[in-house]
């Protein structure tokens, strides 16, 4: 029983850390301004790749 709400708490942890983790790269994100139409960026890599 120990052991199971061990392993419970560690996933929670686990899920916790992750959330926190996604939550400051979608920050960041926002912050690193507009995006770019992906239209655009598709035709960028074609080209870049085609060669």
């Amino acid at each position: 029983m120990r052991d199971s709400l061990r392993m419970l708490e560690e996933r929670e942890e686990q899920r916790a850390a992750k959330l926190t983790a996604l939550r400051e790269d979608i920050r960041k994100g926002v912050e690193s301004g507009d995006g770019l139409p992906a239209a655009a960026v598709l035709d960028r890599l074609e080209a870049k790749y085609r060669k």
